[in-house]
């Protein structure tokens, strides 16, 4: 067979190959099977992934949304010169969009502001909606963590007008989510509740498990806030048996914080550092930088309460200097009032 031939026909076959998998991953992508989506496309060769933007793309969202930002940075990086060179506005805005969510991820939140302006300005434009909605959520989760709740909020506002006129359910229940989470970090408790209740009701009947872990823990979070440590420790159960056939060191990291959290409110201290003992030495290996930051600061609270002076100052070191890296004065300064009331 000549070489022409036989070079096309390995061509031939790669693309068949491609479409394929990309038709399947499609199909778990509509029903959010997401590891399905990764062990398909994952499965094509690397210079076949790469040629095909949408497959590509495909693959890096399903990594973002399973928490494995690393990989979806990675891959993100690797198709940027074919996504310039495209020159489709479209898929500039997703893959800036979804390249945002990943430094968010890693902390890098002035990359990621800016990357969510663009988006936003350039979606609105183009009256994108569906960026309309991710890089308005985006830049409120940004300006909760920054303390400015009101600016927050009026994103957040913005952005569930857009998903719901859009009808997107899934997008509609993790803004309630966030929503929650901001309320709920700077003790606007009451707010934050129907906020979680919304988002664990859609999770409870259409997320995924991962999805439903996260519902679960940070609920737990709001419940040991109120007092209602009961219902509180239920939740956090709940969210660490789930992880047992996830092993996703992100998701166990917010299940064992969660659960050294409600311990620690109920005085069972030992308990409570044996968790974030493990949460600690698993978030060291995430890239997830709010899981980390989150891990050092419950160990220093739970080591000065315990009468570890010497580790609870480690603690309170690396948290702190986390903190100053993400810029997250306010959190800092909350958490060091915090650990002087518990020494």
């Amino acid at each position: 067979m000549p070489c022409s031939r036989r070079r096309r026909d390995v061509s031939e076959g790669r693309r068949s190959a491609l479409q394929h998998a990309l038709l399947a991953a499609k199909g778990h992508a509509s029903k959010r099977e997401l590891h399905g989506v990764i062990e398909k496309l994952s499965a094509l060769d690397r210079k076949v992934l790469m040629e095909d933007l949408e497959a590509a793309m495909l693959l890096a969202s399903a990594f973002h949304h399973l928490f494995f930002s690393t990989r979806a940075m990675e891959l993100l990086h690797a198709i940027e010169d074919r996504v310039t060179v495209a020159g489709d506005p479209i898929l500039l805005r997703r893959w800036r969009n979804l390249l945002a969510c990943q430094y968010f991820a890693e902390g890098d939140f002035e990359e990621a502001e800016e990357l969510y302006s663009w988006c936003l300005s350039s979606a609105e434009r183009s009256n994108h909606g569906r960026i309309i909605v991710a890089a308005s959520g985006g830049l409120a989760a940004i300006r909760g963590l920054m303390g400015e709740v009101d600016v927050a909020l009026s994103l957040y506002t913005r952005a569930l007008a857009a998903a719901h006129s859009l009808g997107m359910a899934f997008e509609i229940a993790r803004l309630h989510h966030n929503v929650g989470l901001t309320l709920r970090e700077w003790g606007r408790y009451t707010e934050a509740f129907p906020h979680f209740m919304h988002a664990a009701d859609y999770y409870a009947e259409n997320g995924i498990l991962e999805e439903k872990v996260f519902s679960s823990a940070e609920r737990s979070l709001l419940l040991t806030a109120t007092g209602d440590t009961l219902m509180a420790e239920q939740l956090a159960r709940t969210a660490q048996e789930r992880c047992k056939v996830l092993r996703n060191p992100t998701i166990e990291v917010t299940a064992l914080r969660a659960m050294g959290v409600v311990l620690r409110a109920t005085g069972r201290l030992e308990e409570a550092r044996a968790n974030l003992i493990e949460a600690v030495r698993l978030a060291e290996g995430c890239s997830h930088a709010l899981v980390r930051v989150d891990a050092y600061e419950e160990m220093a609270l739970v080591e000065a309460m315990n009468g570890h002076g010497a580790s609870a100052e480690y603690f309170r070191n690396r948290a702190v200097d986390t903190f100053g890296h993400l810029g997250l004065h306010k959190h800092c300064e909350r958490f060091l009032s915090n650990y002087n009331s518990a020494l």
